[in-house]
């Protein structure tokens, strides 16, 4: 909603939405100290790499001991994703340079077994690597005057949650609708804000013992995490499982916003 503008000129705004991430710089600027972020201790590391001939249609994943795994998945572009993960507690890692974080990763996983090798020698020609040390955005509130955060600058969930997509959307929507319903910026970012947190709130609500059973340390570990998968994997015990394990999520009520503008 710009009053004026044009290039090298200033420019003022009604209002300032900031979506940059869970690592968001502008979030940080205007709320200093209030993200209290929620550690869990996984760190993974994405880019692609040349198909060869035994990838299947398949998402394939392997456990290594220390906590590692590694995991391949063919795209629609000819070319397979690769991704790894390390469970271990935060150490920085998200701030090194790119070069830094590619030699933890071929030291950490040289040993590792499989694909690693393969999937290491990608790295040299990827040029979509992308490393981050999972954490939730925790913040107590989501806007300040004017300013209003949204999706992962506002609430990352990880991706360990499966649901980052549904809420960076949802909150879009929701927002976009408040700013047009309410009279004023205030009102609809607290509107958007009551209509959002239930959602997110249960979202967040990972068990840290969720990736520890993931990433296991161990060969027992691994082979107890395989013989559990098998066995969840059988059909008539899988439809329970979903039953008893999907929650519903807590959506907000979006059909208020089909009467059209409150004010």
């Amino acid at each position: 909603m710009s009053r004026d503008g044009g290039v090298g000129r200033d420019v003022r705004f009604d209002a300032l939405i900031v979506a940059e991430g869970v690592g968001s710089a502008t979030r940080d600027l205007l709320f200093p100290g209030e993200n209290s972020p929620r550690w869990l201790d996984v760190m993974l590391a994405y880019w692609t790499i040349p198909r060869v001939s035994t990838d299947d249609r398949l998402w394939r994943w392997y456990h290594a001991t220390g906590g590692r795994s590694v995991s391949l998945r063919p795209d629609s572009q000819g070319t397979t994703r690769a991704m790894l993960g390390i469970r271990k507690p935060p150490e920085g890692e998200h701030t090194w340079g790119g070069e830094r974080q590619k030699a933890f990763l071929h030291d950490r996983f040289r040993d590792a077994g499989w694909e690693a090798p393969r999937v290491l020698a990608g790295l040299a020609s990827a040029d979509d690597f992308y490393f981050d040390v999972l954490r939730q955005v925790r913040m107590p509130r989501w806007s300040k005057g004017r300013v209003a955060l949204t999706g992962d600058a506002a609430w990352c969930v990880t991706p360990l949650g499966g649901i980052g997509a549904t809420l960076a959307v949802t909150g879009g929507y929701v927002l976009a609708q408040e700013l047009a319903r309410c009279t004023t910026i205030p009102e609809a970012f607290a509107a958007y804000e009551r209509a959002m947190r239930p959602m997110v709130g249960q979202a967040q609500g990972i068990p840290k013992l969720v990736p520890a059973l993931m990433s296991p340390e161990t060969r027992t570990g691994i082979t107890v995490l395989h013989a559990a998968l098998k066995v969840a994997s059988w059909p008539p015990l899988a439809a329970r499982a979903a039953k008893l394990l999907v929650r519903s999520p807590r959506e907000p009520d979006l059909m208020r916003y089909c009467g059209g503008p409150t004010g």
